[in-house]
């Protein structure tokens, strides 16, 4: 009987390592898109943004991904999540100004072969989606 249970937890253990394993991007992806990243709307689509925001993602103290944008103080991302492929996130534009209310973006973007640039798309608060890239302009 306490062989089984041993065997039981043994096997209960090790799937729960490779299951934490393989939803948790290695230390080396983090590494890899640490930097500073300039984004590109409507590639190859007409657009009406005429600016390219710079964005800096970095790892916390969890070892978790975290974007600012220097130049924006009123941009927020939030629910940050990256496999090692792909970054989802949701980004609060606070209303500082206008009085209008905040304005979001969800984006999702897939790491590119070249490790330089994320390809995807951002669906805005007013229901539009363009085609987003985020090309890597420096390292950390």
């Amino acid at each position: 009987m306490k062989n089984r249970i041993r065997i039981y937890l043994g096997i209960i253990t090790m799937i729960f390592f490779i299951s934490c394993s393989l939803s948790k991007p290695q230390k080396q992806q983090l590494e890899d898109i640490s930097g500073q990243w300039e984004e590109t709307w409507g590639a190859g689509e007409p657009t009406n943004v005429d600016y390219a925001d710079v964005y800096i993602i970095t790892t916390n103290t969890q070892n978790k991904p975290t974007i600012t944008c220097p130049k924006r103080k009123n941009y927020v991302f939030e629910q940050i999540t990256f496999d090692g492929k792909k970054i989802i996130t949701h980004l609060v534009i606070k209303d500082l100004k206008y009085g209008a209310g905040d304005a979001w973006v969800d984006y999702t973007l897939e790491m590119q072969e070249d490790k330089n640039s994320f390809k995807g798309t951002a669906l805005t608060k007013a229901g539009k989606k363009a085609t987003i890239i985020w090309k890597k302009i420096a390292n950390l």
